[in-house]
């Protein structure tokens, strides 16, 4: 099939979706950072976001995703999101590691996990020492700010 006008087209068109992506702020220490973990059967996505001080709404600073292997798809919610919250932390480090404070909204279920990771399997218990190292402020997702972006789509 010869090359067309329409497939010109078609490529420039994907050229400007990608060139204007979402927007990215850049990362400064001194404010909140908030940890958004978004996860489903396929896989999860964390995103690192801080508010824009010009429009006053959150941006995205970093972000990191992947796919669930074939053992993690059994395993529970709960540790899905432990891993999500986990992996999204040590992964973006370079930028997590600087911000203080870290907001990270969380299921209740984490909350009460993450206060009793002493008596856990020690799997468990690194992920939530890996976790506590970084000093989150743990809040359930009605009393954070609502995600400006809409949900993520894996």
């Amino acid at each position: 099939m010869p090359w067309t006008p329409i497939h010109t087209a078609a490529i420039k068109d994907l050229a400007q979706h990608i060139l204007s992506g979402i927007p990215l702020i850049n990362f400064d220490p001194t404010s909140p950072l908030r940890v958004e973990t978004h996860f489903g059967k396929e896989g999860y996505a964390g995103v690192l976001l801080q508010c824009n001080t010009s429009t006053t709404t959150h941006l995205p600073v970093a972000s990191h995703s992947r796919l669930w292997t074939s053992t993690e798809i059994l395993a529970s919610k709960l540790h899905l999101e432990t891993t999500a919250i986990q992996e999204t932390l040590s992964t973006l480090s370079y930028i997590t590691a600087f911000a203080k404070p870290i907001v990270l909204p969380c299921t209740p279920e984490f909350k009460a996990l993450y206060h009793t990771y002493p008596t856990l399997h020690p799997k468990l218990c690194a992920q939530l020492l890996d976790i506590y190292a970084y000093l989150p402020k743990l809040v359930t997702p009605s009393t954070c700010l609502p995600a400006p972006l809409g949900p993520l789509r894996m």
